[in-house]
């Protein structure tokens, strides 16, 4: 069903947004993150896609809050409460909501030479619709004022997945960071994230900002 903010706002605020707590599993769920901790959001890619664009029971079983789905039809699915911890980010795990943006994109742009591609197969890489970022968008949003009003905490932070795992350095891409991350940061003032011991920094072939970091 959709999301009711009844806490909140207007629900057009959130039309994207598609609540299936009830029905995804909870054998992912590794407990709870106390408030005082939980401070980030992190972004992910999962460089493969469904068939169905606004389908999720694909990745259901998948170690994530949020499944931002592909395509003109795109829907942000909320899978698992902000303040669960699930195994989706290595040492964000502790301290972070999880948001997958489904499909395969670059690293950089739509340039094939950033592009990780399953052996035997070369993948052709996406861009993200205005619908999948708007999707994205709103869960971020819904997210920021959960945390806050429902528990007591406050998200500080935007991450990729690359600065706490660098075995991923196109995770989530420079389109995702640059349509989503970016914007999300000046709207509700937050900060990127500290990149973490095993992370690669935020390049700036992502954002201009970080001046003489590398890929």
């Amino acid at each position: 069903m959709c999301i009711r903010d009844t806490w909140w706002g207007t629900r057009k605020k959130f039309d994207r947004i598609v609540d299936v707590r009830s029905q995804a599993p909870k054998s992912v769920e590794l407990g709870v993150i106390p408030p005082a901790k939980l401070d980030t959001i992190v972004l992910h890619q999962m460089a493969c896609k469904d068939s169905d664009p606004v389908g999720w029971k694909r990745w259901d079983d998948l170690a994530i809050h949020w499944v931002i789905s592909e395509g003109p039809q795109s829907k942000a699915f909320l899978l698992h409460s902000p303040g669960i911890r699930v195994a989706h980010a290595h040492q964000f795990n502790a301290r972070s909501v999880g948001m997958e943006f489904e499909g395969h994109f670059s690293g950089v742009g739509v340039d094939p030479a950033y592009m990780w591609s399953p052996p035997g197969k070369t993948l052709t890489p996406m861009v993200p619709t205005p619908q999948q970022v708007e999707s994205g968008k709103q869960a971020i949003r819904w997210t920021v004022r959960y945390v806050r009003d429902k528990l007591g905490g406050k998200i500080k932070y935007i991450g990729a997945h690359r600065q706490s795992y660098a075995g991923k350095p196109n995770d989530p891409g420079s389109l995702i960071w640059q349509k989503v991350a970016i914007p999300m940061m000046k709207e509700l003032n937050l900060q990127e994230a500290p990149t973490l011991k095993d992370g690669s920094p935020i390049p700036e072939l992502w954002d201009p900002r970080n001046k003489g970091v590398p890929y």
